[in-house]
């Protein structure tokens, strides 16, 4: 137990840490070239861990699954309605107008996986040693926006802000940090997968009489969960195969 201790608040310190170093009999192997199938085992996850604002926080392969299951709700194309409740100008009476708009939700899930946005993070980084296990630093750069079935404009804005928090439309970049240990005889590299927002309903526009003048049905919405710090949140897994 204290050894696994030990582990976890290395793992935590390392998001806050740059440098990269390596460790004699270690080497990296580039992810895009493919690996053969009769030399290695077939890629595997190992391990999981969920980001956290103090750092890495490990979770069971259970519970990674269970995050892998949940369902997601189907994206279909974005339609715009007539609902028929269009008013003909009548002299400056500013019915025909829309006053005001909501994202009238069906389902909504504050933190989805985006298994559709996994990324490696690392190449493959190979330990040939029979003894030693290597273990090596690693940082990398990742960019996260908001997404969406259909093109906004401008005066959805407020609409969607009311649902999802300010700052839906900005897309960030981040820098983070983590350690990976090898065992002897396999490669192991790490992917990461962020977790969003994700909402489904109507966007409606009223005048200002709450008439409905215009439906836009079937909208998903999806905005990554940030942490306080700032960061996008999701699960970090080292996957490994055998030598």
């Amino acid at each position: 137990m204290k050894k696994k201790n030990i582990a976890l608040f290395a793992l935590s310190v390392a998001l806050f840490s740059v440098p990269v170093v390596s460790v004699a009999n270690a080497e990296v192997t580039n992810s895009n070239i493919a690996v053969s199938e009769s030399a290695t085992s077939q890629p595997e996850v190992v391990k999981a861990y969920i980001t956290t604002d103090s750092g890495l926080e490990e979770i069971s392969l259970n519970e990674y699954q269970k995050l892998l299951s949940q369902e997601q709700p189907q994206t279909v194309t974005a339609q715009v309605y007539d609902s028929g409740n269009k008013i003909s100008p009548m002299a400056d009476t500013g019915l025909d107008f829309v006053s005001k708009r909501k994202l009238i939700q069906s389902v909504y899930y504050p933190s989805r996986l985006q298994v559709d946005q996994k990324s490696d993070v690392t190449d493959y980084i190979k330990n040939k040693s029979k003894t030693t296990t290597v273990t090596q630093m690693v940082s990398w750069q990742k960019s996260f926006t908001w997404s969406a079935n259909m093109t906004f404009s401008i005066k959805w804005s407020d609409a969607i802000t009311q649902v999802l928090g300010g700052g839906w439309s900005t897309t960030d970049s981040y820098t983070y940090s983590s350690s990976l240990t090898v065992k002897p005889g396999y490669q192991a590299k790490l992917q990461f997968t962020p977790l969003y927002k994700v909402v489904t309903g109507d966007l409606v526009g009223y005048n200002y009489v709450d008439t409905v003048l215009e439906r836009i049905r079937n909208v998903t919405i999806k905005t990554p969960v940030k942490l306080v710090g700032g960061k996008v949140q999701g699960v970090i897994t080292v996957v490994e195969t055998k030598l």
